[in-house]
């Protein structure tokens, strides 16, 4: 590691393998744990990244804790998932991100609010993974999702996530990745993004040809 704070993009840009680690905000206003935490590992990873209601249960949010993320000196990954906000709420809240100066994004789908703790609450999947993707690319293009122009652009690191393993709707290619994932993982290539591609600790890490400025993975692979 250099003597500053480690940039993800900087690893990522020098092809080395990027280590990151992962917090849940907490389910209240304590973030006493987390910043303790977050402080020992000043200088020891590339980034820390933040989930947004993880497993569909309500926590704290995680643009304000990337942001306290940020001042302690880490380079944040801001989750953002489909669920909970239509295009309107998402392009508003990366472009709020930007302004806060968080600059590496995880676009995820979000689990379904029946598996967490509020299971009345209504999903929205306005977008899914991949139509994030394409539109964080647009405002780092200086375009909103309609097509307007924007006073002033983005600059993300786009990140995603993929399962190889996971196949829900059909039998596997002859290869470790389903058909499912390697569908979902050519439309993420095919935004033409500058991608980080975060794939499951519990899957076996397969070769991905990529012709992006950025590829690596988000996590550590399993062991």
């Amino acid at each position: 590691m250099t003597s500053g704070p480690p940039r993800l993009k900087e690893a990522l840009d020098r092809g080395v393998f990027a280590v990151t680690v992962e917090y849940n905000p907490p389910k209240g206003t304590n973030l006493d744990k987390l910043l303790a935490s977050a402080r020992s590992l000043l200088g020891r990873v590339h980034a820390v990244n933040v989930t947004d209601n993880t497993a569909a249960v309500m926590r704290a949010g995680s643009l304000s804790v990337c942001r306290l993320l940020y001042e302690m000196g880490h380079d944040p990954v801001m989750q953002i998932t489909c669920r909970d906000r239509n295009r309107l709420g998402i392009q508003s809240d990366l472009l709020g991100a930007h302004l806060l100066g968080i600059r590496n994004i995880l676009c995820l789908t979000g689990d379904y609010p029946t598996v967490g703790d509020h299971k009345d609450a209504k999903p929205v999947y306005d977008l899914d993974s991949v139509q994030i993707m394409q539109l964080v690319q647009g405002l780092n293009n200086g375009r909103d999702l309609a097509g307007n122009k924007l006073d002033g652009s983005t600059d993300f690191v786009i990140g995603a996530a993929v399962t190889p393993e996971a196949d829900p709707i059909g039998p596997s290619w002859n290869t470790s990745m389903s058909r499912y994932a390697r569908i979902t993982l050519t439309k993420m290539l095919a935004t033409d993004s500058t991608i980080g591609v975060r794939v499951s600790p519990a899957a076996r890490i397969a070769d991905v040809p990529m012709s992006h400025t950025v590829a690596a993975a988000f996590a550590i692979p399993s062991s």
